[in-house]
C-alpha cells in the first residue's frame, strides 16, 4: 500500500485512535471504556499523555477494559499540548501503516456505532468522490450541538454536484472530536502546526486539508463531548492568550484559508477581541493576556508543521519556550 492509498473496502481498513490527555483520569477511562465497545473495532489506542503519567499507568493497570491490550502509552518529556500530542500520534499511527486515524479528547465519549456509522458514510460515498476527513457529530452536555462540525451552507465547487444521503454533510472544518482523518491527508498535506499548543490546531489543520479535498459530517455518528460549551468570550486570560496568538498565525502563516476566508477571519478576529476584553470589563489580566497574545503573534513565527516521511520528525517542532507558568495556567 502506498502511503497515500486507501483501501477499497471498509472493512479492510485498519484503524488506530489517538487521544490526548492531561491529568483527568475519570473523563480518560470514560472515553476508553467507549472506545471499548465499539461495534467496530478499534485496532490501536495510541495516548498522549501530557500530564502525570504514573497516574494514569495505576489506572489503567487496574482496568479491566480489553482494549488496554492494544493500547500504546506515550509520555512526551515535556507538555506538548493537545496540539503536539495530536501530531505525535498521528506521525506514530501513520508510520505504523494505519489506514485511518480517529482523533479525539480524553473527554469526548462516542456511542457505540459512532466508528462504524463513520466508515459507513464513508462506504456510501460516490468511488470517486471519497472524503478524506469524515466526522462526527459532536454534541455537548446540554445536548447542544458543536457548531464547528455542523455543515456550512455557502460551500464551494467541490461539492458541487454531489447527490449525498441525508444523514451526510460536507463540512468546510471540524475539531478534533472525534474525527476519521484518512492517512492520505496526512501524506499529502502534512501535520497539523505543534507550535500552536492548544486552540485553533484542529481549525487550522481541517481547514488546510479540506480547502482542495472532501470532508463530511456522518450524523448518524454521534459523540459526546463531556463537558458544557466552551465560549470564546468565558474563556480564561492564560486560554484566550493562545487564541489571540494562534489565529494570527493561521491567517498570515499558514495557507489553509481562501484570501476571501482570509478577510473575513480578520473581521471576525477583531471584533472578537474588542468583545473579550469588554466581556471582561477590561480586567488587567484579560488586557495583558490579550495584548501578550497579539505580540507574541506579530512577532513570531511557528515552526513549520512536519511533513509525512520526511527526516524532521513531528517532535522537534514542539516549542520548547512556553513559560511552564503560563502553559498550566491555560489547562481547563
Amino acid at each position: 500500500m502506498t502511503p497515500g492509498e486507501q483501501p477499497s473496502e471498509p472493512s479492510a481498513a485498519r484503524v488506530a485512535a489517538i487521544v490526548v490527555t492531561f491529568n483527568r483520569t475519570d473523563d480518560l477511562m470514560r472515553c476508553l471504556e467507549a472506545l471499548d465497545r465499539q461495534t467496530r473495532r478499534v485496532d490501536r489506542v495510541y495516548l498522549i499523555d501530557n500530564g502525570d503519567p504514573e497516574q494514569t499507568a495505576r489506572a489503567l493497570e487496574t482496568s479491566r477494559l480489553s482494549i488496554v491490550s492494544r493500547l500504546d502509552h506515550i509520555k512526551p518529556a515535556a507538555n506538548v499540548g493537545g496540539a503536539g500530542g495530536f501530531c505525535i500520534g498521528m506521525e506514530r499511527a501513520y508510520e505504523d501503516g494505519f489506514d485511518w486515524l480517529w482523533l479525539m479528547d480524553d473527554d469526548v465519549v462516542p456511542e457505540p456505532s459512532a466508528l462504524a456509522e463513520l466508515f459507513d458514510a464513508h462506504s456510501r460515498m460516490p468511488i470517486d468522490r471519497k472524503p478524506l476527513i469524515v466526522a462526527s457529530r459532536v454534541v455537548w452536555l446540554d445536548g447542544r450541538p458543536l457548531r464547528a462540525n455542523d455543515p456550512k451552507p455557502k460551500r464551494r465547487s467541490i461539492a458541487r454536484g454531489l447527490a449525498l444521503d441525508d444523514d451526510i454533510k460536507v463540512i468546510r472544518l471540524c475539531t478534533f472530536a472525534s474525527v476519521m482523518i484518512g492517512r492520505a491527508a496526512i501524506a499529502r498535506y502534512g501535520y497539523p502546526f505543534a507550535d500552536y499548543f492548544t486552540i485553533a490546531d484542529d481549525t487550522e489543520y481541517t481547514y488546510r486539508v479540506l480547502k482542495t479535498e472532501l470532508g463530511v459530517v456522518a450524523r448518524r455518528s454521534i459523540a459526546w463531548h463531556n463537558t458544557t460549551p466552551q465560549r470564546v468570550f468565558s474563556r480564561k486570560p492564560e486560554r484566550f492568550y493562545f487564541l489571540a496568538r494562534n489565529y494570527i498565525w493561521m491567517m498570515r502563516d499558514s495557507d489553509a484559508l481562501t484570501r476571501g476566508e482570509n478577510l473575513w477571519m480578520s473581521v471576525l478576529y477583531v471584533g472578537a477581541l474588542a468583545r473579550y476584553v469588554i466581556s471582561q470589563w477590561f480586567a488587567p489580566n484579560a488586557l495583558s493576556s490579550t495584548a501578550r497574545g497579539v505580540m507574541d503573534g506579530l512577532r513570531r513565527r511557528p515552526a513549520p508543521h512536519a511533513r509525512a516521511g520526511g527526516s524532521h520528525h513531528v517532535l522537534t517542532n514542539v516549542a520548547a519556550s512556553e513559560r511552564p507558568s503560563r502553559i498550566e495556567s491555560a489547562i481547563p
